[in-house]
């Protein structure tokens, strides 16, 4: 079991036994006269109840933490110096002209969808304009 285990059983609360000692003595009468006394030990296993030991404050301190540190091992993963906050902010500029990238090709997209809706439907207009046209020349 792994140290992410066991935090999550006490952050949860569990049951588990323990083993105590115990002295057991045995006392021999006769006729009211105290005979013999013996002792020995016995191993009882005791059921215990883990409850939370952990404040909140500490357990969100280390979600923290935690986040933190995977966040920091993912970005130097990619190549980015997290230590450096020259590097961090050639990262966010980065970002930030992918955005820009994205939202123009985003537009050119469009505008090319909306062209070829209108060179699509261009020849079937022509046609029906140069349909009623011969139609009306012949009728005239």
């Amino acid at each position: 079991m792994d140290v992410a285990d066991r935090l999550h059983q006490r952050a949860m609360g569990f049951e588990y036994y323990e083993a105590q000692a115990h002295k057991l003595r045995t006392v021999e009468y006769k006729d009211g006269k105290h005979l013999t006394e013996t002792e020995r030990l016995e191993t009882i296993m005791v059921k215990r109840v883990a409850v939370l030991e952990v404040t909140e404050a500490e357990i969100k301190n280390i979600a923290k933490e935690a986040a933190e540190g995977a966040l920091r091992k993912f970005l130097l993963m990619i190549g980015v110096d997290v230590s450096s906050p020259a590097a961090m902010l050639e990262l966010q500029a980065d970002f930030r002209h992918l955005r820009v990238e994205r939202q123009t090709v985003g537009k050119l997209r469009d505008k090319i969808y909306e062209n070829r809706r209108t060179l699509v439907g261009a020849p079937q207009k022509i046609s029906i304009t140069i349909q009623c046209a011969l139609y009306w020349a012949g009728n005239a």
